[in-house]
């Protein structure tokens, strides 16, 4: 049943017989890898390695990519409010006043992506999310509480740096320039 069967369960009720049971199993079928349940965890472990290398760069390429996004986002704000920076500026606003005023914002709309994104995640494992591993065992993926809080907190973090350029054009905006022109 090759390319078909991936995993067969075999369970033995004399627990003193699992070798002979093993040994049998490999000379009649040599090709196939026998294992008992106690190794499943040290042959899974490269798996759940690679399952986590992934996930990391995953995290990676999303956060670079909601860095582009954010950022774009705050970068049109700031052209289409530069006659307000400039108005701001000219009434006595300080650069570091604008630069605050962007990067609350930018942190208030990083919070909010984030704990929505954190009440999805959570509401769709708390209903208990299994990856089948073979006909009798499950693999359930859990959710931490800590995992909420980094997804959170890299949000803000993640929008924060997304700012950090259009919060430069920002502060360089010239009042006399953009009432002149305006």
């Amino acid at each position: 049943m090759s390319a078909r069967v991936s995993v067969i369960t075999v369970t033995v009720t004399d627990i003193n017989k699992v070798n002979s049971v093993i040994d049998k199993i490999k000379n009649q079928v040599p090709k196939v890898n026998v294992f008992k349940s106690q190794e499943a965890v040290s042959r899974l472990a490269p798996l759940m390695n690679s399952i986590s290398w992934i996930s990391y760069v995953l995290f990676a390429v999303t956060g670079v990519a909601c860095v582009f996004g954010i950022g774009n986002v705050m970068l049109t704000g700031i052209f289409e409010r530069t006659r307000e920076i400039g108005i701001l500026k000219a009434l006595g606003a300080k650069s570091s006043d604008v630069a605050k005023m962007i990067f609350y914002e930018s942190s208030i709309i990083g919070a909010v992506g984030g704990f929505l994104g954190c009440l999805i995640s959570a509401s769709l494992l708390v209903r208990g999310l299994v990856i089948p591993m073979t006909s009798a065992a499950e693999l359930p993926i859990l959710l931490f509480p800590e995992t909420l809080v980094y997804g959170l907190i890299s949000s803000v973090v993640i929008s924060v740096l997304a700012a950090v350029y259009p919060v430069w054009r920002a502060v360089h905006v010239r009042p006399n320039e953009v009432l002149k022109f305006g």
